[in-house]
């Protein structure tokens, strides 16, 4: 999954937080809100390239955040 990298950032659960976005290949987008203030979190096979603890994602073939 390529991942563009957004200038943009959010507390999520009080952690600082930067953008993700990704458009898969059926053209629906996947947003992610990842920090890199926590450590010793392994990363997930679907969220590859993002390094950092995922605390929220949205999901267009979901239609929610989760």
């Amino acid at each position: 999954m390529k991942w563009q990298f957004l200038n943009e950032e959010k507390f999520v659960v009080g952690f600082k937080c930067h953008g993700a976005l990704s458009i898969t290949e059926k053209n629906d987008s996947i947003l992610v809100w990842y920090t890199k203030e926590l450590t010793n979190i392994g990363e997930f096979e679907y969220f590859m390239g993002v390094h950092g603890a995922i605390l929220e994602f949205y999901d267009q073939r979901y239609n929610g955040i989760h």
